[in-house]
């Protein structure tokens, strides 16, 4: 007898043919996520070298650099966090609406 049950297919497998015509907002959404997650690791780091800069070996040449470096960090941050988080949402929406067509 023949089997009337349908065939399985891996929802892993249907749910990245469903994202493919968004590749490249996937691609910019985890690009942002890497580029934002290496700015909030720096951060600390560059607080540290400016309060080297300040109490250990007083500098105001490395000072100045360190907190235009800190700066420079932070809001780069800030723009790939938001970025990041509205192609998410993007996605996720898109997602959304070719899963309730099928």
């Amino acid at each position: 007898l023949e089997s009337t049950e349908p065939e399985q297919v891996s929802t892993v497998r249907v749910t990245l043919a469903m994202m493919a015509p968004d590749c490249h907002l996937l691609l910019l959404a985890y690009a942002s996520l890497m580029l934002a997650a290496f700015g909030e690791s720096s951060v600390p780091l560059l607080y540290g070298l400016v309060i080297d800069a300040i109490a250990i070996k007083p500098d105001p040449g490395k000072l100045q650099l360190y907190i235009l470096l800190l700066i420079g960090t932070a809001f780069a941050t800030g723009i790939f966090t938001g970025l990041r988080g509205s192609t998410f949402i993007v996605l996720g929406g898109r997602f959304g609406k070719r899963l309730r067509v099928v």
